[in-house]
C-alpha cells in the first residue's frame, strides 16, 4: 500500500519514507520577521491597601477586612460611602 501526500511517499509495508527529487532541489525563500512592541507609557497601579471594613451597611458580611482600590474602583472608604449613599 502506497500513500502520497504532496511530495512525501510513505511505504507502509517497509516503513520507508522518501522525498521526491523536486522537494530536495527546489530552493525555499528565506523570510524573517521582527515583532516589536511599543513601550508602555502607563504608570503602574498604586499598591493595594488593606484595612477593616468601616461601614455599618457591611457589618453582616462574612469577612471584616477589605482593600483599596477594590473591584468597583473605589480608592478609599470615602468613595465607598459616597456610592452607598447614592445607591440607597
Amino acid at each position: 500500500m502506497v500513500l502520497m501526500y504532496n511530495v512525501v511517499t510513505m511505504l507502509t509495508v517497509a516503513s520507508l519514507v522518501s522525498e521526491s527529487s523536486m522537494a530536495l532541489t527546489t530552493p525555499l525563500p528565506i523570510t524573517t520577521s521582527v515583532v516589536t512592541t511599543p513601550s508602555s507609557t502607563t504608570t503602574p497601579p498604586p499598591p493595594r491597601l488593606c484595612g477593616p471594613i468601616q461601614l455599618e451597611y457591611c457589618n453582616k458580611l462574612p469577612y471584616n477586612v477589605t482593600s483599596y482600590p477594590n473591584k468597583l474602583g473605589h480608592r478609599s472608604i470615602k468613595e465607598v460611602r459616597d456610592d452607598v449613599i447614592a445607591f440607597r
